[in-house]
This record gives structure tokens, sequence and C-alpha cells, in this order.
């Protein structure tokens, strides 16, 4: 039996695993990695951590099954720690264990700022601006199709489309699973803000390199 290594998910990610419903995580890619590692992957979130020792998920049999022990000594964090009490937590955690991937949230424009910087790699980068309407009427005057995202998303949610049609409107398009919550008050193009209040960029749309009709990632 090799090293165990953990894989921290959030709390909904955690409890699918026995009903194989874990959302955007493919557990089968973790345990192929890990077995071609020589090591066993154990399942974790933090609210099951006390101290040195966790309940989580092992796979025995084919079958996920929930075990308590201790706390691998390395851990890949797959978790998005927002709340005051799971960031102390994780910073307890960190001080007894090597955690990988410990900080994963990032604003996209301060990204983007950082790659631009890069000579090497300007000229692959999408013009991406932090949206006012002002930008936002200079960008619809250089370019027919605009993506408009807030900064600190991800897997997709919150984006919508903006693009110009032949007879000169602009449509706005969304995710279909993301139209009845209403993410952002549309008037038109020009009168767009995000209903929660949390700040918004947006991109000129470009052409990605697909392979089986998916961006190439």
């Amino acid at each position: 039996m090799g090293h165990r290594i953990g894989i921290l998910f959030d709390r909904d990610t955690f409890r699918g695993i026995p009903q194989g419903k874990t959302g955007n995580e493919r557990l089968s890619l973790y345990n192929k990695a890990a077995k071609k590692l020589g090591l066993q992957s154990f399942y974790l979130t933090l609210d099951q951590i006390r101290g040195n020792q966790a309940k989580g998920y092992k796979r025995i049999g084919g079958k996920y099954r929930l075990v308590h022990g201790k706390v691998p000594r390395v851990i890949h964090n797959r978790a998005l720690a927002l709340s005051p009490a799971s960031k102390r937590k994780m910073r307890l955690l960190a001080k007894s264990h090597t955690i990988f991937n410990r900080v994963n949230r990032f604003d996209k424009h301060d990204i983007h700022r950082m790659l631009i910087r890069k000579s090497q790699l300007r000229d692959y980068l999408p013009v991406s601006l932090s949206y006012s309407p002002r930008n936002l009427a200079r960008a619809m005057r250089a370019y027919t199709s605009l993506y408009i995202k807030p900064t600190n998303s991800s897997v997709g949610e919150g984006i919508i489309q903006i693009k110009q049609c032949l007879d000169g409107r602009w449509h706005i398009h969304g995710k279909k699973e993301n139209r009845s919550k209403e993410p952002y008050v549309k008037r038109s193009p020009m009168c767009i803000r995000r209903s929660d209040g949390n700040p918004i960029t947006f991109s000129r749309r470009f052409r990605l390199l697909l392979i089986k009709e998916g961006p190439l990632i």
C-alpha cells in the first residue's frame, strides 16, 4: 500500500462522493494519477477535520467508504476557503501539512495585467478592460462580440456574451442554467451591472484551438 495523498474538496462535492455527484471533479482522474505515482487518494473536507484526524472517503472494492484516519501530510486543495472560519482552519492545517493550491481564487483582471507584462504572451491575449459604461462603449465601437464576466467567479458562472447582429442591434446571451438566477441587471448593453455588486471585467471574443469540439486546455 502506497503513501496517502489528501484531496480536499468543498462540503457539497465531498457529500456527493458516494453517489458520484461531484460536479466538475472527476475522481477517476485523481485515482488514476495516484495509482501511477504509487499513492492512495484520501478525500477530505474541512468540516470533517479535527486536529490531525479526519473522516474521509477511501475507495475500497470499487466503492467509496467513509473512514476515520490521520490527515495525510500532503494535500492537494480543490476547495474555496472563503469564510473567515474556513480560512482560519486552512491556515491552521497549513502549519503542519503541505497544501498545494492553497490559494486558488484570483481576480481575473489582475491575472490579465500580470500576463500582459510578458512580451512573449502579449500578442496572444484578448483585449480586456475593467467594466465601465465608457469602456464598454469604446469596445462596442471596435468589436462585434464581447464577453462580460465577474472578476472572481469560476467554471463559467456569470459569463454573458454581447454580440452585434447584422441589423446593428446587440444580442445578450448567457448560460442557460444561469438565466433564472438573473446574475445581471440587463436593460441594454450599455447598462449592465452585477445584481450582487461584484466587480465586472470584459474582453474581446477570440478563437480557441478546439479538440473534439471542446477547447484545448
